[in-house]
């Protein structure tokens, strides 16, 4: 991808880490969501065969269900990782669900000092 692109995304994207299962007419498939928006996210996927933009999958982790349309998919060690946009009428809430490992900045942006 190239670095100069205008950013487009409307809300931020966090990193995560979480193994869940992308559900497409292919069939079922584990992956790693690897960040995360309200609107969004990225997963990486060990398929043979990339998955067409404007697919529409499932996301589906214990307590997390989501339907997604493939934004992009690019070829990435082996596999490929998916960029998904989630369907209307629904958002990720970091209040209702989270994945194991998941980094949220600081509300603030105030830089903090590091604890002595």
């Amino acid at each position: 991808m190239e670095r100069n692109k205008k950013e487009r995304r409307r809300e931020p994207r966090h990193l995560c880490s979480h193994l869940l299962e992308v559900i497409a007419a292919s069939g079922r498939q584990e992956a790693v969501l690897e960040d995360l928006s309200p609107e969004g996210a990225a997963v990486a996927l060990m398929v043979e065969k990339a998955i067409e933009a404007a697919t529409v999958v499932e996301l589906s982790a214990p307590d997390f269900h989501a339907r997604a349309e493939v934004r992009y998919c690019l070829p990435r060690d082996g596999g490929f990782r998916l960029g998904l946009r989630f369907m209307e009428g629904f958002r990720w809430q970091p209040g209702v669900w989270q994945p194991e490992h998941l980094w949220l900045p600081p509300e603030s942006d105030t830089p903090t000092s590091p604890p002595d």
